[in-house]
């Protein structure tokens, strides 16, 4: 019996031996794990161009719509084109008949000549003392009131041939040939469908981030082309229901192969409003912001040692975010990857180190409008400078994402080749 206890003895301390041994080596293992350094990617933080756009719902709109109808009454005798048919400004879309007014022309000419010999005799018999001051003054009246007479009938005759305003479309006929057309009854309707304008609501909150002459880009639901216009009239008043103020957006509408014009009165699309603009800004991915309760983080490599700085995200364009931290400066090395495996103070092995891995491939053009004014025909000043550097870049070969003023200076945010004269008067940001 006392042999098994002994036994027993000597078991529970060698397992109890073992165990210490196997503690103190796992503990030997964690400090060699502390002390190995965290393998991680960064880039190199420099303050480039951030643009943010926020995507708007709107509607097409025809530019321009024109209800005919003639101010002389009378059959309609020709009236030549239907519904969808296209066009020109100038053209002759409605002639009432004329064959009782031209009678009326003929008559009112022999009572216009009756009247001028009866004014010639008068004239003459005066002259001799023949005649008194008030037959001469009635042979007079009696004249003008000819000559009266025939210029009516003569603009009545003009009112009968009705020309079209504007190059546009017959979306509309209310009246057919030979039918009767009282004075003021509406005849055709016409639409005018270049340029077209895009109506566009926006929110309160982002109205006076835009103004007239910024580019827009808009995006058609249907076929999903992407088209630019310009910002040319911003409504007077807000809708109390929707908070939204109408923003009216000026584009060139252009036709497919089929000869007809891709845009049309109806018609959904999205326009990307520019909301934040920073020309100089510090861009990090989204990836490499860690967002916790407390906040946004982003961990920067500080002589290979992890360094948390909590940073406020301005915006977000796609897979990047503008950032703004006091503890930020240009050169930092942001880490990209591997950061969620940091605490504060963790060793770094920075296996790949990027210049900068934003790959938004924009820039943005400050110039001053005095010096852009060369490039162009006009010597308007304002909104002028703006619409016509606008029509000259439009024949550029680069991509237009914005185009704003502020207090001195015009902003051309950009993809591709400037047009030299703007090259030559660009300002350091």
């Amino acid at each position: 019996m006392r042999s098994y206890l002994i036994l027993g003895i000597l078991t529970l301390l060698f397992a109890s031996l073992v165990s210490c041994g196997e503690k103190k080596k796992e503990v030997e293992q964690i400090v060699v794990k502390k002390s190995e350094k965290t393998r991680v990617e960064a880039m190199l933080l420099k303050k480039k161009g951030f643009v943010s756009f926020a995507k708007y719902p709107g509607v097409f709109q025809a530019w321009d719509t024109f209800t005919i109808s003639s101010e002389f009454g009378g059959s309609i005798d020709y009236m030549p084109y239907e519904v969808s048919d296209f066009i020109k400004k100038g053209d002759t879309v409605v002639r009432i008949n004329t064959s009782v007014l031209r009678a009326q022309i003929k008559q009112a000419k022999v009572a216009q000549d009756i009247a001028k010999v009866n004014l010639d005799r008068t004239k003459k018999l005066f002259d001799k003392n023949l005649t008194t001051k008030a037959n001469l003054d009635n042979a007079s009246f009696q004249k003008n009131n000819a000559d009266a007479q025939l210029n009516i009938l003569n603009v009545n005759l003009r009112k009968s041939v009705i020309r079209s305003p504007f190059n546009g479309y017959i979306v509309q006929k209310l009246r057919k040939k030979g039918e009767l057309s009282a004075p003021g009854t509406p005849i055709v309707s016409l639409m005018k469908l270049n340029p077209i304008k895009f109506i566009l609501p926006i929110p309160e909150r982002d109205l006076y981030k835009i103004s007239k002459g910024n580019i827009i880009n808009v995006k058609l639901e249907a076929n999903s082309k992407t088209f630019k216009g310009v910002v040319y009239r911003i409504g007077q008043e807000s809708n109390p229901t929707s908070h939204t103020v109408n923003v009216e957006i000026e584009i060139k509408n252009t036709k497919g192969h089929d000869g007809e014009f891709l845009l049309k009165p109806g018609m959904l699309a999205k326009a990307y409003v520019p909301i934040v603009r920073e020309r100089k800004g510090f861009i990090a991915n989204l990836d490499s912001i860690l967002k916790t309760e407390k906040g946004s983080f982003v961990f920067l490599a500080n002589n290979d040692t992890a360094k948390r700085v909590k940073v406020e995200i301005v915006a977000t364009a796609q897979e990047n975010a503008l950032i703004r931290s006091k503890e930020l400066k240009q050169g930092d090395k942001l880490v990209t990857k591997g950061m969620y495996e940091l605490i504060n103070g963790s060793k770094l092995n920075i296996v790949k180190l990027d210049e900068n891995n934003y790959k938004e491939n924009f820039q943005i053009l400050k110039f001053k409008c005095e010096s852009a004014k060369k490039g162009v025909k006009s010597r308007a000043k304002g909104l002028d400078d703006l619409s016509n550097i606008r029509k000259i870049l439009d024949f550029e070969k680069i991509e237009i994402l914005d185009l704003f003023r502020d207090k001195d200076s015009f902003n051309l945010v950009y993809r591709g080749e400037l047009p030299e004269f703007l090259s030559k008067c660009k300002l350091k940001l």
